[in-house]
């Protein structure tokens, strides 16, 4: 017979099934080898009727047709055994049978109903812990892949932007120089061709003056001596004009080439800061979008832990309950059924007692038809 204490160890969604099943099977034994107590209760009963009809026709075949001629007290004693195993077989019957019903249903729709409620609130609890877990873990996932594309993304084109800064403000500085030394050069070369130039029509004005004053001086003495001068001076003062222009030709160039040179190093310093300015503000905007992505990336490692905790702890408080109330109703079934099964066994222990009772009726009886005969025969 199963305890009252008997425990049933826990399992994912309830109690353990086999265990459950195990202890049904117990109460199903014991409910049989209650029936097969009551069936042979119920033979023993109609055996004592059997017995009652022999004895009966013993009484008729000595000549007694009714219980009358017994005595009345005898007639009362078989009448009520008579009709107490009646009334025993009967109850035991409609008992058993009730019990039977009884405890099966009772068994049978506890068990279902502490199966579907622990399943369903396990399965309901997992459910929702593993949709939010998936969520938050999508949702982090996204986030920190969004995050790491963009400082990818920033990183890269202020990179290649960077590069192609620095790619154009060299090849146009190299320009810029090539350009301004070109310029010096060809500057420096008509510079030179035209003192050249110049020197060359000097002289040959000089050689031209020199023939003409050689001329003169055949021609007139007395013009020689001014001719002479003025053509010196002539001379010198083309030289000098020749040394103004060539200086004055040297320093425009040189200001011209120190000029193109200034705007040529102006324009790349330009160039540097702009392409340094913009590297830094890549720079800058990429370290925001690597932080923002940092921030991202704990924000949602911290949602889903924390939904994570959450699932987790309704899950455990969903699963202690139904294991409390699955508890609580196996508890009262185990209680009802040992209480139905201590019934059965009392009422079963007073129908033995009641049938030996009978029994000792109707050995009384046999005791009295026995002297009966006796006296009869005699």
């Amino acid at each position: 017979m199963a305890t009252d204490d008997e425990d049933f160890t826990t399992a994912m969604r309830g109690y353990n099934r086999d265990e459950v099943d195990k202890a049904m099977l117990e109460l199903r034994r014991e409910l049989i080898k209650a029936n097969v107590e009551r069936a042979e209760s119920a033979r023993e009963m109609k055996r004592l009727q059997a017995t009652v009809r022999e004895l009966e026709s013993e009484v008729e075949q000595t000549g007694s047709p009714t219980y009358s001629g017994l005595g009345s007290k005898l007639e009362n004693v078989l009448r009520v055994a008579e009709e107490q195993s009646t009334r025993l077989i009967s109850q035991a019957d409609n008992d058993a049978e009730r019990l039977r019903n009884s405890v099966q249903l009772d068994v049978n729709r506890m068990r279902v109903e502490a199966m579907e409620s622990a399943e369903g609130f396990v399965s309901s609890a997992n459910d929702r812990a593993a949709v939010v877990l998936d969520a938050a873990h999508d949702e982090a996932a996204a986030l920190v892949a969004n995050a790491a594309t963009q400082a990818e993304a920033v990183t890269r084109d202020a990179m290649r932007d960077a590069a192609a800064i620095r790619g154009a403000v060299a090849t146009e500085s190299a320009e810029v120089r090539s350009a301004a030394r070109n310029q010096a050069a060809a500057v420096r070369a008509d510079a030179e061709r035209e003192a050249a130039e110049m020197g060359a029509a000097a002289l040959r004005d000089v050689s031209d003056a020199r023939d003409s004053a050689a001329q003169l001086a055949r021609d007139t003495e007395r013009g020689r001596a001014q001719l002479a001068r003025d053509l010196a001076r002539d001379a010198e003062l083309a030289r000098i004009e020749l040394g103004v222009e060539m200086t004055a030709r040297r320093e425009e160039d040189g200001k011209a080439l120190l000029l193109a040179h200034q705007e040529a190093v102006a324009q790349t310093r330009k160039y540097l800061e702009e392409a340094q300015r913009q590297l830094a503000e890549m720079t800058t905007l990429a370290e925001e979008s690597r932080r923002e992505a940092q921030e991202l990336d704990t924000r949602a490692r911290a949602d889903a832990a924390a939904c994570r905790q959450a699932a987790e702890a309704a899950a455990t408080a969903t699963v202690s309950a139904t294991d409390e109330r699955t508890k609580r109703m196996v508890t009262d079934a185990e209680a009802r059924t040992a209480a139905l099964i201590s019934d059965a066994e009392d009422r079963l222990a007073k129908i033995r007692i009641e049938r030996e009772a009978v029994a000792g009726y109707f050995e009384s009886l046999r005791g009295v038809l026995t002297q009966a005969e006796q006296s009869t025969a005699e």
